[in-house]
């Protein structure tokens, strides 16, 4: 990072974020990528190019992060109704219900320019999404003459565990989003991938949000490292989420988990109601707070406070795994 030359990507003239971008448009089976702060401005970005006439709608499901965790940017900012389907627990949905949602031709409907697809889908505890699901919703697309979107973020984690080439599983999406300071450890910044026209729409929209970065070839040279190791690292990852999840497991007298539900690096449990309903007793954001500060250990409480998300990554060890189920029980039994 501090050898690497740096320019202005605003102007396309960084020379380590064009590299970046070339190398994993070709990794993904793409012909061009852009280069984003975040995530959610990746999937903003997307949804923006893919619906471009103000007041169509975009379909996703009701426990996508789009949907849920990107501040409605896309209603918002893009002017574009969110058209919601249930997922199921698996991160799918029914192909029926798809099926009836499209509208007929008329002006007094919101009509669907993009469905959305989410794989590992954080809504549904890190489920991955299978490619002959992926397959099947594009023939309704393709019926419906609709674009695909997926929101990559922890795609590889779910990759891993499916053993699916890259570029097999995101060949019917016209819109990538992957992030790279997630399982991949960069510091920052997130990839969209898609056709040379869509990308340079992108890259319009990315400027109207304030994306454009200057010198950040430092932070760009950190994806070309982590991709070398890719598939070692993220398996691994995916082994110490199950480990802690079958140590949960085994606490039954404490905490509910299903182990043979975690799929990726990221899985939930919950404190048992014999715990949760006592008065004073500890809850689920209490728990968290507490992991913190006696542990230095990170967990998320969902914003609903009815489950404990843990992810795991490249700076967790095997010992931490080991530590932290320690920890749970800890400070469980201390208040209690």
């Amino acid at each position: 990072m501090v050898k690497c030359a740096v320019g202005d990507d605003v102007y396309e003239d960084d020379p380590n974020v064009e590299v970046m971008q070339d190398a994993l448009a070709e990794f993904f089976g793409k012909e061009a990528a852009l280069y984003l702060p975040s995530g959610t401005q990746s999937n903003l970005c997307s949804i923006m190019t893919n619906c471009r006439v103000k007041g169509s709608s975009a379909i996703l499901g009701d426990k996508s992060h789009i949907y849920n965790y990107e501040r409605g940017g896309m209603a918002a900012i893009g002017s574009i109704f969110p058209q919601v389907i249930s997922n199921q627990q698996d991160g799918t949905f029914s192909l029926e219900a798809l099926k009836k949602m499209m509208p007929p031709p008329t002006e007094h409907i919101a009509q669907p320019s993009v469905i959305c697809l989410e794989n590992s889908h954080g809504g549904c505890n890190g489920a991955t999404v299978g490619l002959d699901f992926v397959k099947e919703v594009k023939k309704v697309a393709k019926k419906q003459k609709l674009r695909m979107h997926l929101d990559g973020a922890r795609l590889l984690n779910a990759l891993v565990e499916q053993e699916i080439e890259p570029h097999e599983y995101v060949k019917p999406f016209d819109t990538v989003s992957i992030c790279l300071s997630k399982g991949l450890g960069c510091p920052v910044g997130s990839v969209l991938l898609g056709k040379e026209k869509d990308i340079y729409y992108a890259r319009n929209i990315r400027k109207m949000l304030g994306g454009g970065m200057r010198q950040a070839g430092m932070t760009a040279v950190c994806a070309l490292v982590a991709f070398d190791d890719w598939n070692v690292v993220l398996k691994e990852d995916n082994a110490k989420a199950k480990q802690l999840a079958h140590l949960l497991e085994s606490e039954n007298d404490f905490v509910a988990c299903e182990a043979a539900s975690v799929k990726t690096n990221m899985l939930t449990f919950q404190l048992l109601p014999s715990i949760t309903k006592k008065k004073g007793s500890l809850d689920h954001q209490t728990l968290s707070r507490l992991l913190k500060e006696q542990h230095n250990i990170l967990t998320l409480p969902s914003f609903f406070n009815d489950y404990v998300r843990v992810v795991t990554h490249r700076d967790v060890t095997v010992e931490d795994v080991e530590t932290t189920h320690k920890a749970i029980l800890e400070v469980i039994k201390a208040n209690i």
